[in-house]
């Protein structure tokens, strides 16, 4: 998995509907053929966020699946590439000032599982709006169940060319795992004129479990933190950063 992370001045003040322009300009800058495959994926290989540092703008796209990199390389490396100018009127100018990529690799994510102390406390931090669909319905509070669902699910689609999951060892993590405090408030996403109802913030879980269950966890919230969390993350929602205790 490759993190490729544009640091950028901006035009116009930073607001959270950058996501979905940048998202946007993406698929304009893909031939039609690897639009429609992103468009048509249940589980998208690739996710981004938008971020405020300071006077600047942080733009965040984690490319999951190995076999697509190439066509983000091309389009955000190229280095005649130099602004990113978003909106229907080119209202917003993102020049690029940096650009740095990070690598987690397999073997990196089986460190974590077979090496690595696991740690039994776990802290998430939502960074923009998080939400599921559950059914058709939207859910916007935090669920221990839903949370690894959505990451098991992520993971055998991405690693395992798969879209199913273990639902004994789903049952198992939900039953192990609390969430022991918590800071949370409500927030709505602007998506091309709507608003998605989701949730920021933070919760700390802990997980009474095994060390292979526990080190489990630990592997797929550092797989969370380029694959996004819930609905919507190639457009910004779900992003997060997580902090191992």
């Amino acid at each position: 998995m490759k993190k490729i992370l544009l640091t950028c001045d901006t035009s116009k003040k930073y607001s959270y509907d950058l996501a979905p322009k940048l998202h946007g300009w993406l698929m304009e800058h893909m031939n039609s053929e690897m639009a429609e495959y992103f468009h048509i994926s249940q589980v998208n290989p690739y996710s981004l966020r938008v971020l405020p540092k300071k006077n600047m703008v942080l733009l965040d796209i984690s490319i999951l699946d190995e076999s697509v990199e190439k066509v983000f390389d091309e389009i955000l490396l190229d280095n005649s590439l130099e602004k990113i100018v978003l909106g229907n009127n080119s209202e917003i100018t993102l020049k690029i000032t940096n650009r740095e990529v990070t690598v987690l690799s397999t073997k990196q994510l089986a460190d974590i599982f077979y090496v690595n102390e696991p740690r039994r406390e776990m802290q998430i931090n939502f960074l923009t709006a998080t939400g599921f669909k559950v059914k058709g319905e939207q859910v916007y509070l935090p669920d221990i169940l839903l949370i690894f669902q959505n990451l098991m699910l992520r993971y055998a689609t991405i690693f395992e060319g798969s879209n199913k999951i273990d639902k004994e060892l789903l049952q198992e993590i939900a039953n192990k795992t609390k969430i022991v405090s918590f800071s949370i408030q409500s927030s709505y996403y602007p998506i091309h004129g709507r608003y998605i109802p989701g949730f920021i913030g933070k919760i700390k879980i802990r997980c009474n479990g095994s060390k292979t269950l526990i080190s489990y966890l630990n592997m797929l919230l550092c797989f969370a933190e380029y694959s996004g969390i819930g609905i919507k993350t190639s457009m910004g929602m779900g992003a997060v950063n997580i902090l191992l205790k």
